[in-house]
């Protein structure tokens, strides 16, 4: 509807509103069309920390009331005191140790990040799951995040355009 707003948030090792501003109204066409211009220059890369990301999406005033997340998924890197709870304690790549991140570790830590952000944020949450060859917990911890909050889980074939 043109009265709704929105907001789009990039993140990897740090999260940022893209097109100049946290809200856009869906009115105003030079701002969406700053938002898509600015989308067509991302290059993944790094690693992807959701958790900065909710917390920049948390930050938006007035509330959200849903959240779209496109990722291919589960997060390589988390808030740095989650190297000192236990359930961390074999994921070598948190405590420093490591470069790379084990699938059980990613899931772990997606987990505890939904645990952390989840506190005061009561918007349905709908992901597209890109597909990613080698990351099999993504799509059922996706899938119960999805399902908790009355959102989606959409996760496209590996040959969607």
């Amino acid at each position: 509807p043109k009265s709704s707003q929105v907001s789009v948030v990039s993140y990897n090792d740090k999260a940022e509103y893209l097109g100049g501003a946290n809200w856009h109204r869906a009115s105003d066409q030079a701002g969406l069309k700053k938002i898509l211009q600015e989308l067509d220059t991302i290059v993944p890369s790094g690693p992807t920390n959701l958790h900065k990301g909710l917390l920049k999406v948390k930050s938006l005033t007035p509330r959200i009331s849903n959240l779209y997340v496109i990722t291919d998924g589960l997060p390589t890197t988390g808030q740095s005191r989650y190297a000192g709870l236990n359930p961390f304690s074999s994921c070598y790549s948190l405590l420093g140790r490591s470069n790379t991140i084990s699938g059980a570790c990613r899931a772990k830590l997606f987990r505890q990040t939904i645990i952390d952000t989840s506190s005061g944020f009561n918007s349905r949450v709908n992901v597209i799951l890109l597909p990613l060859e080698g990351d099999p917990e993504a799509s059922p911890n996706y899938w119960e995040w999805t399902a908790a909050t009355g959102g989606l889980l959409i996760s496209p074939a590996g040959d969607w355009p």
